[in-house]
């Protein structure tokens, strides 16, 4: 897990400020930079299962259902989301301290373990801490050690957000709800441009391989837009949701080798780039 997050940082240029290994799922802080959060966590869901996958001989998914994101306002909510993600082991009772867990990035942050894709130096700031001197971060991360948080990291407070009122209302007004704008039949019309090819034949329940590239670029998209799932995909187009999720993943795959594959990819990125910045804002 620990090479995939640095090949993912080495790729999209986000920034993993803290993260949590647990048994059955991970936490993750994350500064995303230009490629969107759902990106790198499909990318990062489908290279694990690839491994995991050829490691033990098993086929199809690994992870249960869709990666569970919150958008947090780091001025006054970072160092609080830090503490969160780092209590996890405490809290489920794997440990009694946080620096007895080694699978998560509080050791890195008291200098006894690194992580070179690991970014700490806005968090060490928040506490005016040095890499060699955490006293204050320490001390804030054990105060925490049986204290209910007054924040819900797990779903955000106001529709998957935990921040103060004017970060919400400024979210509000701009990424989330033009995220949200992007429709299945603007997506199909595009897709078709590109690829083209008219919607009947996108559609059609042959296995031609211009069809199916087509299919398979589409799918990719949808995992990209949060307002719009696989299984609406399906629906519209007469597929298996799983069949789609499939090509999906080989397509994502076959974008690092094929230069016509990315150009495709490219001109659909800026395509949604273009459609984000002329939609109107919403009225507070």
């Amino acid at each position: 897990m620990c090479l995939l997050l640095q090949q993912g940082v080495e790729r999209f240029s986000h920034c993993v400020e803290a993260f949590c290994f647990m048994s059955n799922h991970v936490h993750l802080a994350i500064r995303v930079a230009e490629t969107s959060i759902s990106r790198i966590m499909h990318h990062l869901a489908f290279r694990y299962t690839q491994y995991i996958n050829r490691l033990y001989g098993r086929i199809g998914h690994l992870f249960q259902g869709r990666f569970k994101s919150v958008l947090v306002d780091d001025e006054d909510y970072l160092k609080e989301l830090i503490r969160y993600i780092h209590l996890n082991p405490v809290r489920a009772k794997l440990t009694t301290l946080p620096q007895q867990y080694i699978w998560s990035s509080h050791r890195a942050y008291l200098g006894s373990a690194e992580f070179c894709w690991l970014t700490k130096d806005r968090v060490l700031q928040k506490f005016d801490c040095s890499k060699k001197d955490t006293a204050n971060f320490e001390k804030y991360v054990l105060q925490g050690i049986g204290v209910e948080t007054n924040y819900d990291f797990k779903s955000g407070s106001i529709s998957g957000m935990v921040g103060n009122k004017e970060f919400v209302e400024e979210i509000l007004r701009s990424t989330f709800v033009k995220r949200m704008e992007i429709k299945l039949p603007d997506l199909i019309t595009k897709v078709c441009e590109v690829c083209d090819l008219s919607k009947e034949e996108l559609c059609s329940p042959g296995k031609t391989q211009k069809y199916s590239q087509a299919r398979a670029l589409l799918s990719f998209f949808v995992r990209e837009i949060d307002s719009i799932s696989l299984v609406d995909l399906a629906q519209a187009l007469s597929r298996d949701t799983s069949s789609l999720a499939k090509l999906a993943g080989r397509f994502e795959v076959k974008i690092a080798t094929n230069p016509l594959t990315l150009e495709k990819v490219d001109i659909l990125r800026r395509w949604v780039k273009e459609h984000y910045q002329k939609m109107p804002k919403c009225q507070a």
